[in-house]
């Protein structure tokens, strides 16, 4: 099965200076994109990128089913 998956910042989550923005992507957005890269390589990310217009990524992904769940 396919799922979209869609990471927004809110804006009461935006960073207010410019140290605040250096910290918010050293801790957050990296972190983010390494994850992404990694679910990426495992094949359970099947496309995906920036959302166009805001700070978002939308993610396709690929669950793979199995009968733990019957």
């Amino acid at each position: 099965m396919q799922y979209l998956v869609q990471l927004k910042l809110s804006s009461s989550a935006r960073p207010m200076t410019p140290e605040d923005g250096i910290a918010f992507i050293e801790q957050f957005i990296f972190p983010t994109l390494e994850i992404c890269k990694k679910l990426q390589e495992e094949k359970k990310i099947a496309a995906g990128g920036p959302v166009s217009g805001a700070v978002a990524l939308a993610l396709t992904t690929q669950i793979l089913l199995t009968n733990t769940f019957i």
